[in-house]
């Protein structure tokens, strides 16, 4: 399931100094287990909005408009991302802001992308990692 958070800390890490090269530097590679981290938390709170991982299984590739209207506080609770604590306050809002494509589902790399910008506006330490990175 954490598959894909590997690969995008991997090539998220990689892509800091571009040097085109099929392997991480040590500078690289220290990046891309703080980015693994990062995304697998991103990646968990995505299925913990979804009901339980278990009863999501592993075709969940994005959350749709009624799921997103039902979230409530406790939807992601303890997720310790900024975004997400003011998701239920207004969720039309902040819909539109995760849809980027218009598509009324928000898909995983909208989500991180949502999560990332949310980082950033909140100039969390947080953000600073997630800006080197992407």
């Amino acid at each position: 399931q954490f598959r894909n958070c590997m690969a995008t800390a991997f090539h998220g890490a990689r892509e800091l100094t571009n040097n085109g090269k099929p392997h991480l530097t040590l500078v690289q590679f220290r990046l891309a287990c703080h980015l693994l981290c990062v995304h697998t938390l991103m990646y968990d709170a995505f299925l913990s909005a979804m009901g339980s991982p278990e009863q999501v299984g592993s075709q969940i590739t994005s959350i749709d408009r009624s799921k997103w209207l039902s979230f409530t506080k406790q939807s992601f609770a303890g997720s310790g991302f900024v975004g997400l604590s003011h998701v239920s306050s207004d969720v039309a809002n902040s819909l539109s802001a995760a849809d980027l494509d218009g598509s009324g589902e928000v898909s995983l790399p909208e989500w991180y992308k949502f999560l990332m910008k949310k980082e950033q506006e909140a100039r969390t330490p947080l953000s600073t990692l997630l800006s080197s990175a992407m």
